[in-house]
């Protein structure tokens, strides 16, 4: 199955969903969204949670939601974060957090990548 744009290109759906499944395998609540911020972070490391919030068309809430399961863990659930993500505030402007892969997140998408059904 493969899905059209209205430039007549398709888009085979198939690598996307290995790709969630394979992270599933090591993480099982890995989603969609939770893959596709670790592959943001590769490409822009250091970026803000609102660039995330823009490149994805999530809000914030989402967006701290997602990073804390991928990092240190969210303070309202009652397990700890993958560790795969660091985030720390902007060192000019302590208001924006920026964040960054750990290197176990970056080993994470060097495996993810290095698939063969990629």
């Amino acid at each position: 199955m493969t899905i059209s744009n209205q430039t007549d290109q398709s888009w085979d759906p198939a690598p996307t969903l290995s790709m969630v499944s394979y992270c599933k395998e090591m993480a099982p609540n890995m989603d969609l969204a939770k893959v596709a911020v670790l592959l943001h972070l590769a490409n822009e490391p250091g970026c803000t949670s609102r660039y995330l919030t823009e490149k994805m068309d999530v809000n914030q809430s989402t967006i701290s939601r997602i990073v804390g399961y991928l990092g240190r863990g969210d303070a309202r659930s009652k397990y700890g974060g993958l560790g795969w993500v660091s985030s720390h505030p902007d060192p000019e402007d302590p208001r924006k957090h920026r964040h960054d892969l750990t290197s176990a997140g970056k080993a994470v998408v060097i495996q993810l990548l290095a698939q063969p059904h990629l």
